[in-house]
């Protein structure tokens, strides 16, 4: 059995389980037992060759390791690895890992066990975790980081120029006749009231003349009349 041998609160404790010097194993059952006080089991596996079948089977303050061969399978002979488990530190202290039980059978099916005092164990030598020391208190603070250089940039300065005065509503010259200026009359011509009286003189005169016409008509007619 190898046990990790110190170890920190906290840290992983390894421990691995073998058997050496079997003859014709076709089956065995290995526990080792622990402080649960200063080790916490974490996880464990079944390292035996291929051809078996392998369980873990964790208990409080034990760790047993079954495994088995299978069918017509021959036994096992020479070194054979059991099984692995790991442990976390808990507290500070000296832990004992130790086997407890060491049960195995043969291929013939007679079993042998191995006397508790001939099992080997291990002490893990654990230290407390390093503690981190607080932050003074009276320390000073961190100065502010430092204000930039260039100042910030004022307000943008009044136009030199005044603005330009708003385009004058007034015109600048008189408005524009619109209205057509008549030509002068041509010679001769009459315009306004003018014309228009001449119009009613000629239609007169018209009818003067029609009247006179009709005056001698009859006065012939008369003359004739009268002879």
């Amino acid at each position: 059995m190898t046990v990790t041998p110190s170890a920190t609160a906290g840290d992983v404790v390894d421990v691995a389980v073998a058997l050496g010097g079997t003859a014709d194993l076709y089956s065995s059952a290995v526990t080792l037992t622990y402080d649960p006080a200063l080790l916490t089991y974490a996880s464990g596996e079944v390292t035996s060759p291929e051809g078996g079948f392998g369980q873990v089977v964790p208990g409080e303050g034990t760790v047993t390791f079954v495994y088995s061969r299978l069918g017509t399978s021959p036994g096992i002979e020479g070194d054979v690895p059991v099984g692995t488990a790991q442990f976390t530190a808990a507290a500070a202290g000296t832990a004992t890992v130790a086997l407890s039980s060491v049960t195995v059978v043969g291929a013939d099916g007679v079993g042998a066990g191995i006397a508790p005092e001939d099992l080997p164990s291990q002490a893990v030598v654990i230290e407390a975790a390093p503690t981190t020391p607080p932050v003074d208190p009276t320390d000073p603070p961190t100065d502010p980081t430092d204000p930039p250089t260039d100042p910030p940039t004022g307000p943008t300065d009044e136009p030199t120029d005044p603005p330009s005065d708003p385009t004058s509503t007034l015109p600048t010259t008189g408005p524009t006749d619109t209205a057509t200026t008549d030509a002068p009359p041509a010679a001769g011509a009459a315009t306004g009231g003018l014309a228009s009286t001449g119009v009613a003189l000629t239609g007169l005169a018209v009818a003067g003349t029609v009247f006179v016409v009709v005056g001698i008509v009859l006065a012939r007619r008369r003359t004739v009349m009268s002879r």
